[in-house]
């Protein structure tokens, strides 16, 4: 048997946020998804589905007391959770 040794310089996922550095670290997100599995579907879809039922039960559920734009950023940062769970993971087919 013969052993082949390659010489590969493997980039790890950095992204830069208002200048300054951040690894990605994918063991965190497969934890997270397994966390999730705990208590409810986990694929990306479900998850998606989820933060819509929260951004409806923020609206449903809020004060009269309360306008939606009080409630806008919450909203807002639930579609940039939802948008983030769409493109964050490319299946393999």
């Amino acid at each position: 048997m013969e052993t082949i040794i390659l010489n590969v310089e493997v980039q790890k996922p950095i992204i830069s946020i208002d200048g300054k550095g951040y690894f990605v670290n994918v063991q965190e997100i497969q934890s997270f998804f397994d966390s999730c599995k705990l208590f409810m579907p986990a694929s990306v879809p479900d998850l998606v589905v989820q933060t819509q039922i929260i951004s409806d039960t923020l609206i449903d559920q809020a004060s009269p007391e309360n306008l939606i734009g009080d409630l806008k950023n919450n909203i807002k940062f639930l579609k940039e959770i939802e948008f983030m769970l769409k493109g964050i993971l490319t299946p393999i087919k």
